[in-house]
């Protein structure tokens, strides 16, 4: 067949906690080459096993077809993502002087098709540079580090991770053990000492480990109540 369209995802589809039958919209030649999401009502999302939680009607059809939760309705504030999932093979054999059957060359071509839509979908997901981008490739990034965050190289070659944490002081010296001061702070040692002088702080603040006069974050001033909107907050 000729392939017109190039979607091979459908959905998603929000439950309503009647309808249990959904919509491919894409044609398949077996019941595995087709993925099923659930999303449920507190946004956990499972990928679903054909047979034990639903079953594929109209296979070989050329529009596609539906699936069935055989659980029932799709519950309210639940939801269904539907994508192909074409294997990345070819069991047609060609031989030499053998006879010419055309549907299955173009069956073989059309999940040639298929598999290339699959890896543009899969591409668009992705987070990329843009084609204009003159910089040089491949990029590189880190491998993940619980807690720290990514940014760009000085190099620009590609991302690093980098510990964004602030660090807190207090003006005697002491490391403040809140994560935040201001208004978002809860106890006593999550804020400065009250009523120390400009210069104090300034002097304090400038010898701590890591202190970075350039990533400077001022919560508000200090003041004498705790838990004021002024409170002073973190380095």
């Amino acid at each position: 067949m000729a392939v017109n369209s190039k979607k091979i995802t459908s959905g998603p589809y929000n439950g309503n906690g009647v309808a249990d039958t959904f919509s491919y919209t894409f044609r398949i030649t077996d019941k595995t080459e087709v993925s099923v999401y659930e999303t449920d009502d507190v946004g956990v999302e499972t990928l679903l096993t054909v047979d034990s939680d639903y079953t594929v009607n109209d296979i070989g059809n050329n529009n596609g077809g539906t699936i069935v939760r055989k659980a029932g309705a799709l519950p309210l504030n639940y939801q269904w993502f539907i994508r192909s999932n074409y294997e990345e093979t070819q069991q047609t054999s060609f031989n030499s002087q053998g006879a010419f059957f055309p549907d299955l060359h173009e069956d073989a071509m059309d999940k040639l098709t298929f598999l290339i839509q699959q890896l543009l979908d899969k591409n668009d997901r992705t987070i990329s540079v843009s084609d204009t981008y003159t910089g040089e490739l491949p990029l590189s990034i880190d491998n993940p580090v619980a807690g720290l965050a990514l940014q760009w190289r000085a190099d620009l070659l590609g991302l690093e991770n980098v510990d964004f944490n602030p660090v807190f002081i207090n003006v005697t010296g002491d490391t403040m053990t809140g994560t935040l001061g201001g208004v978002n702070a809860t106890a006593s040692d999550h804020f400065m000492p009250q009523l120390q002088t400009t210069e104090t702080i300034d002097e304090r603040m400038s010898s701590a480990p890591e202190f970075d006069p350039n990533n400077f974050q001022d919560y508000g001033l200090v003041t004498q109540a705790v838990g004021d909107s002024n409170d002073y907050g973190s380095i």
